[in-house]
C-alpha cells in the first residue's frame, strides 16, 4: 500500500553513504541522508518514515486507533476498511502530493501537471465503451438517468396567479396560521426584511405551492421531525410553535 505512493515517481531503491547518486531518485535519498546522518537509505524506508509521521501528526496512534485487521485487506478499500487504513491512505496522498513537488514522472521529464496522472477515480462511464452493444443498443443516449428525482410545481397553476412571489407567500403564509399578514412587521421581520420576503418567496412560494404533499401534511411532518429529534434544546418550544402557528390548516 505504502509502495504507491512512490511508484510513479521512484524506483525500489537504496542508497549507501559514499555512493555518488546515478539518478534523480539517488539523489533526492542523498539528500534525506546527508541531512539526517544516515548511512543507508531505501526509498521504501523514507516512504515508511514519512507515512508514519505524518499519520502521527494527524492524531494517529496505533494503541487507540488500530486493530488486528489492519492487513486483512491487503491495502484494498474492501468492507475490511480500517481506521488504520485511512490513516495510511492519507499518508499515501500526501506523499503523492510532496513528490510531484519535486520529482518528475519516473521514465519521464515531466512533472504532474494534472493529479488524474497519479490518482485513479473510477467513472462508471469509461465502461461503456465495453459493454456489450447486443444486449444494450440504446447506450450511448440512455445511459444517464432522466427520470425526475420528484415531481416538479405545476406550471399551470403558477401561470394562473398574476401575484408577486411575495404576495403569493403571504397568501400562503396567511392559510397556514390563520392570521392576516397585513399586520405592521414586528421582530425578525422588522428587524430583517431581507430574510423576510425569502421566507416568503423561497419557503412559501417555491416549497409549499408545490403539489408533492398538502399543507397539513407538510405541517404534520414538521411536527413528526422536531417532536422525535434527539436534540433537546429548544426542541419543546419549536413544537409547540409549530402547532400554534399553523393549526389553521392542521384542524
Amino acid at each position: 500500500m505504502i509502495k504507491r505512493s512512490f511508484d510513479d515517481f521512484l524506483e525500489y531503491q537504496s542508497l549507501d553513504k559514499g555512493e555518488e547518486p546515478e539518478d534523480k531518485g539517488e539523489e533526492f535519498l542523498k539528500a534525506y541522508m546527508d541531512h539526517l546522518g544516515l548511512n543507508h537509505l531505501s526509498v521504501y524506508a523514507w516512504a515508511i518514515s514519512s507515512a508514519i509521521t505524518y499519520m502521527k501528526s494527524l492524531g494517529f496512534n496505533r494503541k487507540d486507533n488500530g486493530n488486528g485487521y489492519t492487513d486483512a485487506s491487503h491495502g484494498s478499500k474492501s468492507k475490511l476498511f480500517t481506521q488504520e487504513e485511512k490513516y495510511t491512505w492519507l499518508a499515501v496522498h500526501y506523499i503523492q502530493g510532496y513528490l510531484s513537488d519535486y520529482l518528475p514522472l519516473k521514465d519521464s521529464e515531466e512533472f504532474v501537471l494534472d493529479y488524474m496522472q497519479i490518482i485513479n477515480v473510477d467513472n462508471p462511464a469509461e465502461q461503456l465503451a465495453i459493454t456489450v452493444h447486443e444486449e444494450m443498443l440504446d447506450i450511448e443516449d440512455n445511459w444517464i438517468v432522466k427520470e425526475l428525482l420528484a415531481p416538479e410545481m405545476e406550471e399551470s397553476r403558477v401561470a394562473k396567479d398574476e401575484r408577486s412571489k411575495y404576495e403569493r407567500g403571504k397568501a400562503v403564509l396567511e392559510e397556514l396560521t390563520g392570521v392576516s399578514e397585513n399586520e405592521p412587521k414586528t421582530g425578525y421581520a422588522a428587524f430583517a426584511p431581507q430574510i423576510e420576503i425569502f421566507l416568503k418567496e423561497h419557503l412559501f412560494v417555491n416549497i409549499f405551492e408545490r403539489d408533492i404533499l398538502t399543507y397539513k401534511e407538510r405541517e404534520l411532518a414538521t411536527i413528526s421531525v422536531l417532536a422525535a429529534t434527539r436534540i433537546s434544546s429548544g426542541r419543546e418550544p419549536r413544537t409547540r410553535a409549530a402547532i400554534k402557528s399553523h393549526k389553521s390548516c392542521l384542524n
